[in-house]
């Protein structure tokens, strides 16, 4: 009952809401976050089988559900975009729907492939489909991203001042890194490396701001977040993005960059002197293994590609596969995990087009900030096993790839799909004149 109950209330949502639908996206968007997928059946009352899907999910299908039914043309614009992402994403969509059921894993299998890729895809092609039809929604989504990134920042940093989760103490008290008492946080995301992920592709978006003294606070607010989280890779990528934001955002004068990097030279300093980074330097000096267990496991999986060229195990399968193989670590690789769950060529036909959304946008975007997100969002996945379980990062992901999918692009050569953009009433985020959406 519980779980009709939210899913009337979200199909309310969707109605009322249906000639603004970026609101019930961006309400989505903010449970994705706000509710760990851990914690999902709080909300839904449903923690087991194909309906054990997370809460945020169940408010896209019906969003999703009302846009084909009340403007269908927006979501047919949105598909009919680049017909070759519509095609290779509904392959991969259905593959990872029904293999976990070929594999043997059950109808439980169903509610992970929503999670994981079904619902992400489609709020992909959702927010591709505001994006369409009125441009500047794409100030609206960077804003979010950089609203709910330093919130999860800043409960992080209380996080670890408190010793304590502060939100669904019981939930997390049943994961495994929580347990080990390593002394890292994570908000309301469900890994510290999720969180780290998530306030990386943020920081880069922090570009797209031209002043200063907005830019500062905020940068400051994600690198303590990231830091607390001590991911490694998390804080090798974000000094990379602080160059890249000092590099191009819209700053009035090199005094303004300088006066953007000297407090973070001068903070990071003080962290250093004060054991803040310590964790860090100990996670870089003593890895504990993982180094050689990755190397093991992508060795283990060369040996047995041709297992996965062409069906894989159902989502999740790799941790089975690990498990068996006695590695002793998950693959740690998304693109290695998804293979040996879906098969190399659905794999191929996921990053494809995620790689294709930032090559289409490369040095063409008017927003700056989207493009190095996507490139972040391509390789950070990499490290760790970000799209897997019921997390987050599937509709992070999708949600950068959609700004660069179809936000909009400096106009070259013969005018097409042109559209005027209108500026911000306190960002100057877009240039004036015409641009183009194709």
């Amino acid at each position: 009952m519980q779980f009709i109950a939210w899913a009337i209330a979200c199909l309310i949502l969707s109605v009322a809401l249906v000639r603004r639908p970026m609101v019930p996206l961006i309400t989505a968007m903010s449970i994705w976050v706000l509710v760990p997928g851990t914690a999902g059946h709080v909300l839904t009352g449903v923690a087991t089988g194909p309906l054990a899907i997370h809460p945020a999910a169940v408010l896209i299908m019906t969003s999703a559900a009302v846009q084909v039914v009340e403007r269908p043309r927006r979501v047919l614009a949105a598909l009919q975009h680049r017909p070759e992402w519509t095609v290779l994403l509904a392959t991969v969509a259905g593959i990872s729907s029904v293999i976990g059921i070929y594999s043997g894993l059950g109808f439980d299998s169903i509610a992970a492939a929503g999670d994981q890729v079904l619902w992400p895809l489609v709020l992909f092609f959702l927010l591709g489909a505001c994006l369409l039809e009125r441009p500047e929604r794409l100030q609206t989504l960077r804003t979010w991203f950089v609203v709910a990134a330093t919130g999860e920042a800043l409960l992080a940093i209380a996080q670890l001042g408190l010793q304590s989760s502060i939100f669904f103490t019981s939930e997390f008290a049943e994961q495994r890194f929580f347990r080990q008492d390593l002394n890292r946080w994570m908000g309301t995301l469900d890994h510290p490396l999720i969180l780290s992920f998530f306030l990386v592709l943020s920081l880069f978006l922090l570009a797209s701001y031209r002043r200063w003294w907005v830019i500062l606070p905020l940068m400051l607010t994600m690198l303590g977040g990231i830091v607390v989280t001590q991911s490694r890779v998390g804080v090798g990528v974000a000094i990379v993005g602080v160059i890249y934001v000092i590099r191009r955002a819209a700053l009035r004068g090199a005094w303004q960059r300088v006066l953007l990097l000297l407090p973070l030279v001068a903070g990071a300093a003080i962290a250093v002197a004060n054991g803040v980074t310590d964790a860090i330097q100990a996670r870089v000096v003593d890895d504990t293994g993982s180094t050689s267990a990755r190397a093991n496991a992508l060795g283990y999986f060369l040996d047995h590609i041709g297992e996965y060229s062409w069906m894989g195990q159902g989502l999740n399968g790799s941790f089975a596969v690990s498990d068996n193989a006695g590695l002793g670590t998950s693959f740690e690789s998304a693109v290695l995990m998804y293979s040996i769950d879906l098969g190399i060529v659905a794999t191929a036909f996921y990053f494809g087009v995620m790689l294709m959304t930032v090559i289409r946008a490369f040095g063409r975007m008017v927003m700056a900030g989207p493009v190095g997100s996507g490139v972040a969002a391509l390789l950070i996945p990499q490290s760790f096993s970000a799209l897997s379980g019921n997390t987050a990062a599937p509709m992070i992901v999708w949600a950068i790839f959609a700004m660069t999918g179809f936000g909009v692009l400096l106009e070259r050569g013969p005018q097409r799909h042109s559209v005027p953009l209108r500026r911000s009433a306190h960002e100057d985020t877009f240039s004036s004149g015409t641009v183009r959406t194709r």
